[in-house]
């Protein structure tokens, strides 16, 4: 997959503490609204900090961290090779999605 050099590079400002960049990169790619997006920067690394503290503090370490909630308890998951037991958790079926590949 090739990304395109404006997407690198606004991936790059946009991490970065000078989000004029990122506005000039966002110009640049034709998006006109660019002050829209830039203006959510601070609101989105508030949440994720908020985010990477709440998985912390339920133990996570390492991605994906899944945290179900059911019958007033919380269960946690490390793992996308979990999700099977997450469905049996929840009373639900679960089919991999190879099996439409499968000739059994």
């Amino acid at each position: 997959m090739v990304v395109p050099r404006v997407k690198i590079e606004l991936y790059y400002d946009v991490i970065s503490p000078y989000a004029w960049i990122a506005f000039e990169v966002l110009t640049a790619s034709g998006i006109t609204n660019g002050a829209h997006y830039i203006d959510k920067l601070d609101s989105t690394s508030a949440q994720l900090q908020q985010n990477t503290q709440d998985a912390l503090d339920s133990g996570a370490f390492g991605a994906p961290w899944i945290v179900v909630h059911k019958g007033g308890e919380e269960h946690t998951f490390f793992g996308s090779d979990r999700l099977h037991l997450i469905a049996h958790l929840l009373g639900q079926k679960f089919t991999d999605g190879l099996v439409a590949y499968s000739k059994l």
